[in-house]
């Protein structure tokens, strides 16, 4: 949808508004014209927003972004409100100032962030109770994730494992194929997932160099391209 424009005089009376703002706000524009500006708001918020407008016209400022921590709401016709993007700029036009406040009807984003977030928790919860030890790491090699069973394979309560280099963590290690030969760590299937390289499982044999007590593991790993490629 397109953004709605809503202009404003010093008294904080409509003057204009362009299409965007009827379609989101559900008026038509012979009906909002002349109105206050008010009749766009809760009526919780009304006089809140009445004084920060106040403070804005009576300022040097030209810019104001409405935009905090939370988002602001509108009001529409049918009484509904919806959280909202919103920026008011300030110039003069035959020597009076006129504000014209552009708002962004931000439903859907939160929606969508909110699914997101609740999929991400489900996730999460679904990895911490599986049975293999799972990570994931940024290009770079740092770890971004480790569920409980992948950090206890490697010998370390989550939050530590996180914190702790991964090349750190190898160095407590001796990585040996099923024969017992040392196996390549460039060779490791996740070394290679970072090099964008889909290889196929391997088994192998970790030894804690400090006790010589040894982990079975199979490895698999792959690449997950972003949308920017990496």
């Amino acid at each position: 949808f397109e953004d709605a424009l809503v202009t404003i005089d010093e008294s904080q009376r409509i003057t204009l508004v362009n299409p965007g703002a009827e379609t989101t706000f559900g008026y038509q524009a012979e009906e909002l014209l002349g109105q206050p500006l008010s009749m766009l708001l809760p009526d919780r918020v009304i006089k809140v927003h009445e004084q920060h407008i106040r403070r804005f016209i009576a300022s040097s400022d030209t810019l104001h972004s409405m935009n905090g921590r939370d988002p602001v709401y509108g009001r529409r016709k049918d009484g509904t409100e919806f959280p909202a993007e919103a920026a008011i700029t300030k110039f003069e036009v035959g020597g009076e100032r006129v504000m014209t406040v552009r708002l962004r009807d931000i439903t859907e984003r939160i929606r969508v962030e909110e699914a997101l977030r609740v999929s991400r928790d489900q996730l999460a919860i679904i990895l911490q109770g599986a049975a293999d030890g799972i990570t994931a790491q940024e290009p770079s090699g740092r770890l971004i994730y480790a569920n409980e069973a992948g950090a206890r394979l490697m010998g370390y309560p989550v939050d530590e494992l996180m914190a702790t280099p991964l090349d750190q963590v190898m160095q407590k290690f001796e990585v040996l194929d099923e024969s017992g030969r040392l196996f390549p760590l460039d060779q490791l299937p996740g070394r290679l997932a970072l090099r964008g390289i889909q290889s196929p499982p391997v088994t192998v044999r970790f030894r804690v160099k400090a006790t010589g007590e040894e982990r079975w593991s199979v490895i698999k790993a792959r690449p997950v391209w972003g949308a920017d490629g990496q």
